[in-house]
This record gives structure tokens, sequence and C-alpha cells, in this order.
């Protein structure tokens, strides 16, 4: 039987964000996830942490995700920012995508 559009479970950016954090936990990476709120810097990353002495910022994304709305710009922004200034910042939507960038 074929399934509708409708039928297929999306995951959601909650379970995603949860399951990246019990990874960097497992690992034994020190992170947070930083709520955002009317004062927060604009497109600060979802989590935040430090890995091998430098910054870490990873912006958590569903598969799929839109990229043509302001707060992903400044997310792309500060991403850019943090990467120019020696951060290690990327997007990521699954665990797979954050052990592949922290080798």
């Amino acid at each position: 039987m074929m399934k509708l559009a409708k039928d297929v479970i999306k995951p959601k950016e909650s379970d995603i964000k949860r399951e990246i954090r019990a990874y960097l936990k497992m690992r034994g990476i020190w992170h947070y996830n930083q709520w955002q709120g009317q004062f927060s810097h604009p497109g600060v990353s979802d989590i935040c942490g430090i890995y091998k002495g430098k910054p870490l910022y990873i912006e958590v994304k569903v598969p799929n995700y839109r990229t043509n709305t302001k707060t992903f710009f400044n997310e792309m922004k500060f991403q850019t920012q943090a990467r120019d200034s020696g951060a290690i910042a990327f997007m990521a939507t699954s665990v797979s995508d954050v052990m592949e960038k922290l080798v």
C-alpha cells in the first residue's frame, strides 16, 4: 500500500536536537542548549559548546527546511561569522551530520 504524504512521519527539530545532544554527551563534549528569546543575538545556533579548544555552534534543522526566511538568513550569517572567527559552526539535520563534522 502506498503511503500518502500526510501519513509520513516527519522528525521534529526538538527530537533531532535531543539526539544530537545525547551524542555530544556520550562523546564528553561540553555543550548547552541555547534558548532563543527577544534579546538573543539574531541567528545564534541551537547548540553551543567547545570542541578541541574551539567554540562549537550547531544549528539544528529538520530535513528539507525552508531556506528563504529572514531567520535562516540570520542563522547563516551567524554561522559564517563564527567560522570566520575560528569556530566550528555548521548545520545538522541528524546525528550523522554531527559525526561527519566532529571527526
